[in-house]
């Protein structure tokens, strides 16, 4: 298998060097978001089996997760061998090539979206009293906790929304807070501005159409 970790220019190159020299049993996989597999069949030719994936920045080893996308009609062995090889990274999600975009606009610009919650909910601890530091690592240490509870938890965020915000508690009247600004809504539309433009660039790259 070969993995080309390349951004856009750098991974049209590189499969261009491949042309000719990949044999048909060679598993060609990109994660470039915006490098279709219509362009990567172009530019590499007929013979290797060519996949897309996405893998979000900052995974450690056995616990990140991996989308990855086959050409269509590619050998079900052959996806099987890609996913065997990926496995190290974590769980591996079979997806399609449109379903990428969204995963990009989550798995690789999500961390901006994440930040800049936390920055908020410091700068809030600070205005409350809290010294930066003191207020930074309460921050850091909530966004861990919550992320491992939620690692493990097959339903959905709401759910530890609900068990932390008791009837006429502290925490709901901050949510209502949140719902009031429209803060939620905010989250989807961030996710569908960054899909749609992941996927304009993507269609954009496609043969017949780079400028």
């Amino acid at each position: 298998m070969v993995l080309l970790t390349l951004a856009g220019d750098e991974c049209r190159s590189a499969l261009s060097s491949l042309r000719g020299g990949a044999s048909p049993v060679t598993a060609i996989v990109s994660t470039c978001p915006v490098v279709p597999l219509e362009l990567m069949r172009s530019l590499v030719g007929s013979g290797p089996a060519l996949f897309r994936a996405i893998i979000p920045l900052g995974t450690a080893p056995c616990e990140g997760v991996v989308a990855l996308a086959p050409e269509p009609g590619t050998d079900a062995e052959v996806v099987e061998r890609v996913r065997a090889s990926l496995a190290p990274i974590g769980a591996i999600e079979m997806v399609s090539e449109e379903a990428l975009d969204a995963v990009a606009a989550v798995g690789l610009g999500g961390a901006g979206f994440v930040c800049t919650a936390l920055e908020g909910l410091e700068e809030g601890a600070v205005r409350e009293g809290l010294p930066r530091h003191t207020a930074r690592a309460f921050t850091y240490q909530t966004a861990l906790a919550s992320a491992l509870l939620l690692r493990d938890h097959p339903g959905s965020p709401a759910d530890l929304k609900d068990q932390v915000a008791s009837p006429g508690g502290t925490t709901i009247v901050a949510l209502a807070a949140l719902e009031d600004a429209g803060v939620r809504g905010a989250f989807l539309r961030a996710v569908q501005r960054s899909a749609v433009k992941v996927r304009a660039r993507r269609d954009a790259a496609r043969p017949g159409m780079i400028e």
